[in-house]
C-alpha cells in the first residue's frame, strides 16, 4: 500500500511498540523510498522527573540499541532510501547529545563500508 501510493513509513522506537530493528528485519523488503525513524524511549514520566526539566545530559544510555539503529540507517541509505531520524529528549535524556552519538556511529559505519 505504501509503495503503491508513494507514501513513506514511520518507525517509532518506544512506548509499547516492537523495536524498529525487529520490524525492519521482518519487513525490510516492503520499506518504501521514504523512511522516518522516531526515537522516543519507553516512557515519559520517569525520565521527566529524573531530568528535572533539564535536557542537557544523557540519563539513560542506549548505546547498544543506537548501534543497531545506526546499522539499520546505514542499510537503508545503501539501499537508496531517504531516511529522516527524529530524536526526542525522552529517548536518552538529551536529543542533541543522542544525535551527536548517532552521527559519530554513522560516520564510522559509512567510512568502514567505503573501505571494504
Amino acid at each position: 500500500f505504501l509503495q503503491a501510493n508513494r507514501l513513506g513509513v514511520v518507525l517509532l522506537q518506544g512506548y509499547y511498540l516492537p523495536p524498529v530493528t525487529e520490524l525492519y528485519r521482518k519487513f525490510h523488503s516492503l520499506i518504501p523510498e521514504l523512511v522516518i525513524i522516531r526515537l522516543h524511549g519507553p516512557e515519559r514520566e520517569g525520565i521527566e522527573e529524573e531530568s528535572g526539566g533539564k535536557w542537557n545530559r544523557i540519563l539513560r544510555p542506549r548505546d547498544a540499541e543506537l548501534e543497531q539503529i545506526a546499522y539499520l540507517v546505514t542499510d537503508l541509505l545503501e539501499r537508496g532510501r531517504n531516511v529522516y531520524l527524529n530524536v526526542n529528549n525522552h529517548y536518552e535524556g538529551s536529543a542533541p547529545l543522542t544525535i551527536r552519538k548517532i552521527q559519530l556511529m554513522l560516520k564510522e559505519m559509512l567510512l568502514s563500508n567505503e573501505s571494504d
